[in-house]
């Protein structure tokens, strides 16, 4: 079982508590690639928090974002889709179903 605990949060989302469920897998090519997973999340996550603080992306008034350098979305979108692309591959070799 693969989970999140949720410990706290703004009203701008939730913060969630980091687990170590990689351990419960028994095949080690699936804890392998969750360990990648995982670090691309961090990546992600860490890319975007250097973005906000550089002012690269910002919050406009009317709840939309706002971009200042124009390579940031697709840098951010090829992230994204190496991680569902990666745990497409991991739940298809554990013979989950995707779609």
């Amino acid at each position: 079982m693969i989970g999140v605990r949720e410990v706290g949060g703004d009203v701008r989302g939730v913060v969630i508590d980091r687990t170590n469920p990689r351990n419960m897998l028994s095949n080690p090519n699936w804890r392998q690639k969750l360990d990648l997973i995982t670090s691309r999340f961090e990546e992600h996550r860490t890319r975007v928090e250097i973005a906000v603080r550089s002012k690269e992306i910002y919050l406009r008034s009317d709840g939309f974002y706002a971009f200042r350098n124009t390579e940031f979305p697709e840098e951010i979108d090829a992230m994204r889709m190496s991680i569902v692309l990666l745990f497409n591959e991991l739940l298809k070799e554990a013979g989950i179903r995707t779609y």
